[in-house]
């Protein structure tokens, strides 16, 4: 137990400054102009040179906060916008050497170990850079935006929560920098002093979420694996106990409950080391005023930190390519040139009527006939190649053309009240997968490949919130849903959300 404290007296050493994070009031736009009313109300931070020596192009920094991104703005001043450096200019060129432009960093590192910090660089044109330490197939679905002056520029940009794989509720502490470098004069400004660097964790400074408005304020400044480092405060005028309890999510043991006396109008330090149970990778915190059971703070905080989101593959993945279908010697037409055609079969009866308004010639056959010049192929629903008016499997054998598969994922006529139109529930899995086996059991010879139906997941995420709120009662299988989210993805807390 006491090297257990003496590490967590080495955790609460100098940090080199800190820049509070305010709780952003209403929709933060990001359009890189900084100009709600937030960012104006949020601290603000001016980044500085090493030594002491004077800015020529001072930057100014703010950050705020929601319950789903945190927001960084910084505004640029630039004496000569002629010497921008700005080579990078599409989005497209995520990645890259960004850092070679003028431009701006952050850096982050949400838990214990500064060494896990995520490395976020945007340029005058918004197009980043990011990595997680130092693999740079982390692609967090970060929104970047800028606008340009004749004396600077300014750019905001949003960072999902989700990505970073915690959500601050509000009075926690991490550590990091906010940096930008200005090409022409060759200044590497940061809020934080630097040694080595930007990315000399050793330098990081803190950034804190501002706590929640009351009477009682929780604050975690750290957690770590051998104990917690907090502070109580108390703006009222009475004393007040309260009670922090600590529990693994993994096995739902009590790793630390403790009860802390706060005077009226005091704050109280709180240093408690503990053991963590075998297999704990995150702790649920709560902090409970004892005279009337309120939760001042509640949250749940990974030790280790894993990205959230996916990376993103930038190639087309192809498992088992066909040789005379994906390598050949013959011309592919328009699809050399990346072309895409949106003629939905579906909308045959608008686009003759179209083709009658503006004197347009539209014959159904050459449909087709331009697909096989072209090299193209269509896709079609289930419904499209089995409608006879549609003469799909014909017209697809005449001319030499194959289509793709959007199977139905969705059908209210084929399932009881119990069986609802939801993508995950096995009645729905299984219709789907019927659709596509009798598809393919009777056009084997006109079908190249499969796809699910476009936008399916958007629709079933948003069906899932919509059933869990209107069926939860008579629905058996999203009530199932919900108790696998709480188990796996909530903490045992936290299942389907109510809203999206």
């Amino acid at each position: 137990m006491k090297s257990s404290l003496v590490t967590l007296l080495l955790l609460t050493s100098t940090c080199l400054g800190a820049l509070e994070a305010k709780r952003a009031d209403g929709i933060i736009a990001i359009d890189g102009k900084l100009d709600e009313a937030a960012w104006a109300g949020a601290p603000a931070g001016n980044l500085a040179l090493s030594g002491g020596k004077a800015v020529v192009n001072p930057t100014t920094v703010r950050v705020l906060f929601d319950d789903v991104n945190l927001y960084v703005g910084f505004d640029c001043q630039q004496k000569r916008m002629d010497l921008l450096v700005n080579e990078w200019t599409h989005v497209e060129e995520r990645d890259n050497d960004i850092w070679l432009d003028d431009c701006v960093e952050i850096f982050l590192a949400p838990l214990e170990d500064r060494q896990q910090y995520y490395h976020i660089i945007v340029n005058a044109s918004g197009v980043l850079y990011d990595k997680f330490i130092d693999n740079s197939s982390w692609d967090p679905d970060i929104k970047t935006a800028t606008a340009k002056r004749s004396d600077g520029w300014s750019v905001e940009i949003a960072i999902p929560f989700e990505d970073l794989n915690v959500t601050p509720k509000g009075g926690e502490s991490w550590v990091g920098n906010l940096c930008r470098e200005q090409k022409s004069n060759n200044e590497n400004s940061s809020l934080f002093p630097i040694k080595n660097g930007f990315g000399d964790p050793s330098t990081f400074g803190k950034l804190t979420f501002e706590a929640p408005p009351g009477e009682m304020a929780f604050i975690l400044n750290r957690l770590a694996t051998k104990g917690m480092i907090a502070e109580i405060r108390n703006s009222g005028k009475l004393d007040q106990s309260v009670q922090v309890t600590l529990k693994s999510v993994e096995d739902g043991s009590v790793i630390l409950d403790h009860k802390a006396e706060v005077k009226a109008g005091g704050v109280r330090n709180l240093t408690l080391p503990y053991e963590l149970p075998k297999g704990t990778s995150r702790i649920a915190v709560q902090a409970t005023r004892l005279a009337d059971g309120k939760v001042i703070y509640a949250n749940t905080i990974p030790l280790t930190a894993a990205p959230g989101g996916s990376a993103s593959a930038r190639v087309w993945q192809v498992d088992k390519p066909l040789y005379k279908e994906l390598l050949s010697d013959e011309p592919i037409g328009y699809a050399r040139d990346g072309l895409m055609t949106w003629a939905h079969g579906i909308d045959a009866s608008a686009m003759r009527n179209f083709a009658l308004q503006y004197g347009q010639r539209h014959v159904h056959e050459e449909f087709f006939k331009r697909l096989a010049d072209s090299k193209l192929m269509p896709i079609a629903n289930t419904f499209m190649i089995k409608h006879p008016p549609y003469d799909m499997p014909a017209m697809l054998r005449k001319h030499g053309v194959k289509a793709v598969l959007m199977a139905y994922s969705h059908s209210g006529s084929e399932f009881t009240i119990d069986k609802l139109p939801f993508l995950p529930d096995p009645g729905a899995t299984e219709f789907f997968l019927n659709s596509i086996n009798e598809c393919l059991d009777e056009y084997p010879d006109i079908i190249w490949g499969i796809i699910p139906a476009d936008e399916v997941f958007e629709h079933d995420e948003k069906r899932g919130v919509q059933l869990f709120e209107t069926r939860k009662n008579d629905y058996e299988f999203i009530r199932q849903a919900d108790e696998e989210v709480k188990k796996t993805y909530g903490g045992g807390v936290y299942g389907i959300p109510l809203s999206l």
